[in-house]
């Protein structure tokens, strides 16, 4: 498995790069249309991360002041996020499932599994 993929030792991530001047920001705009339009069902990646879990963002109605701004945070984090301007190791932390080995078939006995990054 090792060789395979070869495991590196960590490194300190190298900031991203700046926005060139005049750039536009990421833009988020249909965000809210393309998670409301996805089937419930589909999952995003092998981590089952579902539409469902963020359309109460902004379908829900909510009482509390705080809950109400959950929606524009969310959109934020997913600008500074794509903006490159968060922390590299926050950024790596949201990163982390990003690639996830899929087994193929089960080993036979006494081998490791063929895997293949998804």
């Amino acid at each position: 498995m090792v060789d395979k993929h070869p495991q590196e030792r960590w490194q300190p991530l190298e900031p991203v790069a700046d926005r060139p001047p005049g750039a536009d920001g990421a833009d988020l705009s249909l965000c809210e249309k393309a998670i409301a339009a996805t089937k419930p069902i589909t999952g995003v990646g092998p981590r089952g991360l579902r539409p469902g879990h963020f359309k109460p963002l902004f379908q829900g109605f909510f009482m509390d002041d705080e809950a109400r701004e959950a929606w524009p945070l969310f959109l934020n984090l997913g600008r500074r996020y794509l903006d490159g301007v968060m922390p590299p190791r926050v950024r790596r932390a949201l990163n982390k499932e990003l690639l996830t080995l899929l087994v193929k078939a089960a080993p036979p006995p006494g081998r490791e599994p063929d895997c293949r990054p998804a």
